[in-house]
């Protein structure tokens, strides 16, 4: 009897002689013409050969995994080869260990690998252990341990955006300060010639030289003018990254709150008593990923399209901050549009246009020549307790007259 350890190609093959008789995975079907006498490739692993194959401890020992490997990791080639060497050596000794690895029941040949290991000196008893601890793994065990792992995603994702978001907020911080620039240029108006695209100017607040790119189609007022706006813009966004920063190390504290206390839980009424008070789903991890709307790229904004009128509510309720742009066809039933709000960018019109022409596709306009649209920030839009699901009131709008268009044929 073969086993065949190939990944996804893996098998059970039962030989006669040479020739295979039966094989497990069925499906495989090039594993009939397989031929014992031709599977053997005997490596020499000598130092000789592992210099001839450039050092390379794979090619020595390829049943080696990333634990031996790691194992075996030296300063120079003779190091490394006596490592691994000793190590392939030990694999050979009659001893075997049981324990758990990522929370889950594990057998390893080396010792130290696995977390609580208990050491056998024979295969079958090993064995055996192992297969009573993995038939122990009850439906708590399980999801007990999909809860801690699933909270421990999310705490790897957390501290993965403030890692990212607290490198952004210091290259702001570090940039130009463009309303300095700004300042500059606009005392030196008289100094800069028309479409000229970068001036270098005396910096007032340093004395040394500074060189400024500018918009050659704009005048050298509308250049100052540009810096104050990105500036503004700038401000905002470090705002806005401060703001996100600051609940993100609050949701961080509770995420590592909530996983000492599930840790600490030890039977399945309260595990699954604490997910529900605390509304951590965990068990639908896959679904709680998913948008449950249409969702649209348009010039690198995400449009989202509401599906029905409780669909609605939940975009402009829970998925829709106050800087989002929030669209709707006037004066007929029709799906929520909400383009989301992009940290220092304006919402080009060209983006809001398309967007409008979905909002108007999806809803009882679509089949009208023009439709009149409202376009207003999300701030300005609110739901009292009265209202039917889908409706909201307006408090402040604008209103555009676009096309209803199939959103296939705008992207």
């Amino acid at each position: 009897m073969l086993f065949k350890m190939y990944g996804n190609r893996a098998n059970i093959l039962l030989f006669e002689n040479d020739d295979v008789l039966d094989i497990f995975h069925k499906k495989l079907q090039n594993d009939w013409n397989l031929k014992l006498s031709a599977l053997a490739k005997p490596i020499e692993q000598t130092w000789e050969n592992f210099c001839l194959q450039n050092f390379n401890l794979k090619a020595i020992f390829p049943t080696f995994d990333k634990h031996l490997l790691a194992q075996s990791q030296a300063d120079t080639p003779e190091m490394l080869w006596e490592k691994a060497f000793a190590l392939h050596q030990k694999l050979f000794e009659p001893q075997f260990f049981v324990g758990t690895y990522q929370h889950l029941p594990a057998l390893s040949l080396l010792e130290g690998i696995l977390e609580n290991e208990k050491q056998f000196l024979s295969a079958i008893e090993a064995l055996n252990e192992f297969y009573y601890a993995y038939a122990r793994v009850s439906q708590f065990s399980k999801e007990h341990l999909q809860a801690i792992r699933q909270v421990e995603k999310l705490l790897e994702k957390t501290e993965n955006y403030l890692q990212k978001t607290y490198q952004k907020l210091q290259e702001l911080e570090e940039s130009k300060n463009l309303e300095k620039i700004g300042h500059i240029l606009m005392a030196h108006l008289h100094e800069i010639p028309e479409k000229a695209e970068s001036i270098t100017l005396t910096d007032f607040y340093t004395d040394k030289p500074i060189t400024i790119k500018l918009k050659p189609e704009l005048s050298p007022q509308k250049n100052a003018e540009w810096y104050y706006k990105k500036a503004k813009n700038q401000k905002i966004e470090i705002a806005k990254l401060e703001e996100n920063l600051q609940a993100r190390e609050l949701y961080k504290d509770v995420l590592k709150n909530h996983l000492e206390k599930i840790r600490q839980i030890r039977n399945l009424k309260d595990l699954r008593n604490y997910l529900k008070e605390n509304k951590l789903d965990l068990q639908e991890e896959k679904s709680s990923e998913t948008i449950p709307f249409k969702v649209f790229q348009v010039e690198g904004f995400t449009i989202l399209v509401g599906k029905n009128a409780q669909n609605n509510d939940l975009l402009t309720q829970k998925y829709a901050y106050k800087e989002d742009l929030w669209l709707h066809a006037k004066d007929v039933s029709g799906s929520h549009v909400i383009i989301k709000y992009q940290a220092g960018k304006n919402f080009p019109k060209p983006v809001i246009e398309k967007a409008a022409q979905i909002a108007a596709y999806f809803s009882k306009r679509r089949n009208e020549t023009f439709c009149p649209v409202i376009v207003t920030p999300k701030k300005f839009i609110r739901k009292t307790k009265d209202l039917e699901a889908g409706e909201v009131i307006v408090e402040k709008e604008t209103v555009i007259m676009v096309e209803p268009t199939c959103p296939e044929k705008l992207l």
